[in-house]
């Protein structure tokens, strides 16, 4: 804005100026505070909820590496790239190893390039992300084998 636009016949009226908005702080007897200021019982219901979480992740992973190759459900090469990049982010973290040097790689610069992308992603989102992906494909599929699958995920 100039000050052209302040002060002259296109000015904006104070009433119509946008301001930054201001969220007033909890009130020291609201649930969230006293959730904040009672640390084992917030850290207990969340490791109860990430091993939740994870507990579906490994059922989750155990499903996607026993499907069969010419089965009902067949995930795509992206869809395998997600699935890979996920996994790998939840078990090992940032990517830690140097970029394939060879060009002709083009299967380990794909997965390398699909990791890296997950950067800064923590590990309760990759298992979040995992999961939420093969529910997505199975329910797609809607055989009989998806159903069933599934249902071991929400019993894990």
């Amino acid at each position: 804005m100039t000050g052209a636009d302040l002060n002259g016949p296109n000015r904006i009226p104070p009433a119509r100026r946008k301001r930054p908005l201001v969220i007033p702080s909890l009130p020291p007897s609201s649930p969230s505070h006293r959730l904040r200021h009672r640390p084992s019982i917030s850290r207990s219901l969340v490791q109860f909820c990430n091993a939740m979480s994870k507990s579906k992740f490994e059922k989750a992973v155990e499903i996607v590496q026993s499907l069969p190759k010419e089965g009902p459900i067949q995930p795509t090469q992206t869809d395998q790239l997600y699935f890979y990049s996920y996994y790998k982010q939840a078990t090992v973290g940032d990517v830690n190893i140097p970029k394939p040097a060879n060009f002709f790689d083009f299967a380990g610069r794909a997965k390398w390039d699909a990791w890296n992308d997950r950067k800064g992603v923590s590990q309760e989102e990759a298992w979040s992300k995992y999961v939420e992906k093969l529910l997505a494909i199975l329910e797609v599929a809607g055989t009989d084998e998806a159903k069933g699958h599934i249902d071991e995920i929400n019993a894990a």
